[in-house]
């Protein structure tokens, strides 16, 4: 790759990870939450999304493609854009139509689910961009205006069988692609409590790392290895006073059950209910991550299967044309 488009600068003395992408020509900022991935960049999130595809397909999922625009009235049939608005981008069409930058994908697959459902149980996922109006976008690529995500759809009539067969689906393919990507399979989980809504729960499980980004709190347990997003003065599991840990959110595992399509039902969206448990895994968050992970003073030591080349020849500019013809031998 010819070095005029890796647009590689000095880093700062004190370089963060975020630091060294900017400088080594893996993204370029272009506005707070918005962040251009460079032909490095790239690279590196090819490799991670290999490791997607090939965890998801081993588990039995099926890739869909989905629009980046979305109807909103979806989201209105759900009765989920109230609560999303203020994170989501509009636009309108040609035909008045309210449309929405797809900040997930929830109703849309909830409606592909309802014309394909013939009694069993569905697995989809789905890679791309994902856009959220974040109020105060920060950490780089933790959080940001438009993000590459990779999400999991455990779909099916059965709500039992979405509740226990999908929800431990979605934790073992998330748990796998975690564990590929070189991170510790560190997991907060939360029990299903059975006096909130499915809308209400939140992450059953929650995939994290340590990191400087500091995203989240964790609360994590020296003696008996558990983890919780929750603060607790000991333990809940063995009594231990608890370790606060800064860290960042890898994915989590969540349990919808039918808060979704029966709003969409109610509305002629959609013909029946459905049950649906989710996962996600932000990409593009775990770029900056696993730069965390590698860095080495001032750059990166990527492992075999991430690193966005095998191998990469740095010349100065008076033996540039040699430099050239050595990568074409």
């Amino acid at each position: 790759m010819d070095s005029a488009i890796l647009y590689t600068k000095r880093p700062p003395d004190e370089a963060t990870a975020l630091d060294l992408l900017d400088a080594g020509g893996y993204i370029l900022k272009q506005g707070a939450g918005l962040f251009a991935l460079l032909p490095k960049g790239v690279a590196l999130l090819r490799n991670i999304e290999s490791i997607v595809h090939e965890e998801a397909q081993i588990a039995g999922f099926y890739e869909l493609r989905a629009p980046a625009l979305q109807n909103s009235e979806l989201w209105v049939g759900s009765g989920r854009l109230g609560r999303f608005n203020e994170c989501m981008f509009h636009t309108a069409g040609n035909n008045s139509v309210d449309y929405v930058l797809g900040a997930t994908n929830e109703e849309l697959f909830t409606k592909i689910a309802d014309v394909r459902m013939l009694g069993e149980s569905l697995r989809f996922y789905s890679l791309g961009e994902r856009f959220r109006n974040e109020y105060r976008p920060t950490s780089g690529l933790v959080r940001s205006n438009s993000f590459y995500l990779a999400d999991f759809y455990y779909i099916g009539s059965d709500a039992n069988d979405v509740k226990n067969v999908g929800i431990e689906k979605l934790a073992e393919l998330l748990r796998n692609i975690v564990s590929r990507l070189g991170f510790e399979t560190n997991v907060a989980i939360r029990e299903f409590d059975e006096k909130l809504d499915e809308a209400s729960q939140g992450a059953l499980y929650s995939y994290w790392t340590e990191s400087s980004s500091k995203q989240c709190t964790v609360y994590a347990c020296p003696n008996c290895g558990k983890s919780y997003r929750t603060e607790f003065s000991c333990c809940p599991n063995c009594s231990t006073t608890l370790k606060r840990i800064d860290a960042t959110e890898l994915g989590d595992v969540s349990y919808l059950g039918n808060s979704i399509s029966k709003g969409m039902q109610a509305a002629d969206l959609i013909r029946g209910e459905s049950f649906m448990a989710i996962a996600g895994i932000g990409l593009t968050r775990c770029i900056q991550l696993l730069a965390e992970k590698h860095q080495l003073g001032q750059g990166f030591v990527w492992p075999r299967e991430l690193a966005p080349f095998d191998i990469e020849v740095i010349s100065n500019e008076t033996r540039l044309e040699e430099a050239k013809k050595l990568v074409c031998e």
